[in-house]
């Protein structure tokens, strides 16, 4: 039963594609053969129906293929069938023929279609669905055909069309929603018309943003946000203007960020934080600014950051941390003797505490004895 059900469900899907996804003048011609019902008239028809459907998926390649078709077949239903394959068909659809529904299929095959449309039998709708899908179409447009709620679909839809939009048409709704969409879009906005908010989520789109805006207007925020963007980002801002929260988040994103402050500026968080995440940082911090707890923090974190520290300022500690880690790849810049000496002193500590508590096992029996007897 279960088996039979799956055949009508297929069978029925089948038949939904087939019939969704049949050209209307397809169905147009089907609809006058079933009402003709003649065999032979009908075979015609198919026939007819798939040489059309052929021309089509011509056209879909390239809307020259149009002319082919015949001129006595020419309808509404061609016309929509071939503008739904290749917009640019369009072009050879005289005005008087071109509908609404016409045009509106046209440009949501193709926006480009637009350009091949007169702006007298443009309609809101029309001009919408172009910038919806892209928005630097905005530039077919002229100004005095466009709505606010179309500029702001086109920024919604590629902030960059904020360039195609005169400043005196802008609305800060548009201008945030631009470069919500993309942050450089900020460089088509000119200062005096820039808000913190809009500057802010510029910077929250894309860190490298920050350079198109002068350090007078960068607000700490602005730059703490552009830094978790991108840590490099560290390395436009003044060190005059940055403070330890952000030179900390930079390092916390990524610990080379290092090499953008100067040693004088770097705090012992800011070099700890830096080695615990990459030890190999050490290479970038002067000697004489490590300190013990850095510099086995780095080992700790990767056992070859001892290749770093000169061999006078090595320590046992240094040795024993790569050797209980069993970070083996750094086991070559431990001296040979050290290792041997470390694991026969670790065996005797075992041996030792094994004879301890074997000594205080057997006093216990001992005293156990005594008090039974």
């Amino acid at each position: 039963m279960k088996i039979k059900w799956k055949i009508h469900i297929n069978i029925i899907i089948i038949h939904y594609h087939y019939y969704h996804n049949m050209s209307l003048y397809a169905e147009k011609l089907r609809s006058a053969a079933a009402l003709l019902n003649d065999a032979s008239i009908t075979e015609k028809i198919e026939e007819k129906i798939k040489n059309y459907e052929q021309m089509l998926k011509m056209i879909k390649t390239s809307y020259t293929y149009f002319h082919k078709i015949n001129k006595a077949d020419h309808c509404n239903e061609v016309y929509i069938d071939c503008v739904k394959q290749n917009g640019y068909t369009i072009q050879y659809i005289a005005q008087e023929f071109r509908t609404n529904e016409i045009m509106l299929e046209a440009i949501k095959q193709n926006f480009n279609a637009i350009r091949d449309i007169d702006q007298e039998f443009r309609t809101n709708e029309l001009m919408l669905e172009v910038v919806k899908q892209d928005g630097n179409a905005i530039q077919f447009i002229a100004q005095e055909f466009r709505t606010n709620e179309m500029m702001l679909e086109a920024v919604k839809q590629d902030g960059n069309a904020i360039q195609f939009i005169d400043q005196e048409f802008r609305t800060n709704e548009m201008m945030l929603e631009a470069v919500k969409q993309d942050g450089n879009t900020i460089k088509y906005i000119n200062q005096e018309f820039r808000t913190n908010e809009i500057m802010l989520e510029a910077v929250k789109q894309d860190g490298y943003t920050l350079c198109n805006i002068k350090q007078e207007f960068r607000t700490n925020e602005m730059m703490l946000e552009a830094i978790n963007q991108n840590y490099n980002m560290l390395h436009y801002i003044d060190q005059k203007f940055r403070t330890n929260e952000m030179m900390l988040k930079a390092i916390k994103r990524c610990s080379k960020a290092i090499v953008y402050i100067a040693q004088e500026f770097r705090t012992n968080e800011i070099m700890l934080e830096a080695v615990k995440k990459n030890g190999n940082v050490i290479q970038y911090i002067v000697q004489n600014f490590r300190t013990n707890e850095i510099m086995l923090e780095a080992i700790k974190q990767n056992g070859n950051a001892i290749q770093y520290i000169d061999q006078k300022f090595r320590t046992n500690e240094m040795y024993d941390l790569i050797i209980e880690l069993k970070q083996y790849d750094s086991f070559k810049y431990v001296p040979a003797n050290y290792i041997d000496i470390y694991y026969q002193n670790k065996y005797c500590s075992f041996e030792l505490k094994y004879n301890d508590l074997n000594s205080k096992h057997n006093a216990l029996l001992e005293q156990l004895k005594n008090a039974l007897n």
